[in-house]
């Protein structure tokens, strides 16, 4: 089974590669004169083609410039192999999660070109190749757990290190998968994939307390209703956004962005007058000219609970890590 598992991934491994390979080549024709001259004003202007793409390129060459090779040689050596996928996290999160933002940017402009891309190969081909490194990206947790899972009883400590690397494997894929969740927010001002890690997110109702300058004024009394929405929680900002149904066949649903906070700038307050689930982020940012305190209610206790202690164990480290630069003698 071991092997067998391997066999299929080496020609998920190989399969990957010539897709992102193909589309890299269809992706440098289309930048040539002669199809630039053929292409739609609308998709040429801009260079809006290649959003089709995305960051495939990237994704190619760090696989063929080293990754897949140095993968493939640390299979018998577990303990090189999780310290290869550790030292290697950042570069997978970062390239998988810019390819799943962009990808329903690129599932539009395909749809609204179908008629230019069908002069170049069938559209759906297309979507076949560009669907395949998100179905890539999850073999790895798949494969290595089930080699964790049949190793004989002897190899138990290699087990669990194969384990770690399933897990780890497996958090970046949620990860990603949830930036592409991020990528569907609307009217966000500035570049998602810069807001820090995301550290948790989820479907919540809240409702704005209300603005104020940064002046000795208190928060106005809220007069709106909760309202639907869902929170991206970064390790750098908290976004808050309001889920709106797509509007055509062609489009999808998305997030309409409605406030941003720094993480470093806020404080929680568990609050139960809005009802037992409920908890308060007040904006402490003096910089803005006006800054908002939202009340968030949950779907259960114990998803508040969650939110709580994720968020205030991060205001912590942020806080923790700003008197260590402040007074680094204090903590040596």
């Amino acid at each position: 089974m071991k092997f067998l598992s391997l066999n299929i991934f080496f020609f998920s491994i190989l399969t990957c590669l010539l897709t992102s390979w193909f589309i890299v080549n269809i992706s440098f024709s289309l930048s040539s004169d002669k199809m630039s001259d053929q292409m739609p004003e609308d998709l040429r202007l801009g260079s809006k083609y290649r959003i089709v793409f995305g960051n495939v390129k990237a994704i190619h060459e760090f696989h063929k410039n080293g990754f897949t090779k140095d993968f493939t040689s640390l299979l018998d050596d577990p303990e090189e192999l999780y310290n290869l996928f550790v030292k290697r996290r950042p570069n997978l999160q970062h390239l998988y999660s810019r390819y799943f933002i962009n990808k329903t940017k690129a599932d539009t402009v395909l749809k609204y070109n179908k008629e230019f891309f069908q002069n170049i190969i069938q559209p759906e081909m297309i979507e076949d190749y560009l669907i395949r490194p998100i179905q890539h990206l999850p073999r790895y947790s798949m494969v290595l757990g089930q080699i964790s899972e049949h190793s004989c009883r002897g190899e138990m400590e290699e087990a669990d290190t194969f384990e770690k690397i399933a897990s780890m494997c497996k958090e970046i894929s949620t990860m990603a998968d949830s930036m592409m969740k991020a990528g569907q927010i609307k009217e966000f001002d500035g570049d998602i994939t810069q807001q820090g890690s995301l550290i948790h997110r989820g479907d919540v109702e809240c409702r704005e307390n209300g603005k104020k300058s940064n002046s000795p004024l208190k928060f106005k009394k809220s007069v709106d209703k909760m309202m639907k929405a869902h929170i991206f929680f970064f390790d750098q900002t908290i976004v808050i956004t309001e889920i709106v149904p797509k509007t055509t066949d062609y489009g999808s649903d998305h997030h309409r962005f409605i406030y941003k906070f720094n993480t470093n700038k806020i404080t929680i307050r568990d609050i139960a007058k809005s009802g037992a689930n409920s908890f308060e982020i007040q904006d402490m940012d003096r910089s803005k000219r006006s800054v908002s305190s939202y009340t968030i209610l949950c779907s259960s206790d114990e998803e508040k609970k969650v939110w709580i202690t994720k968020l205030t164990q991060t205001v912590k480290q942020l806080e923790d890590l700003k008197r260590q630069l402040i007074n680094p003698t204090q903590f040596a």
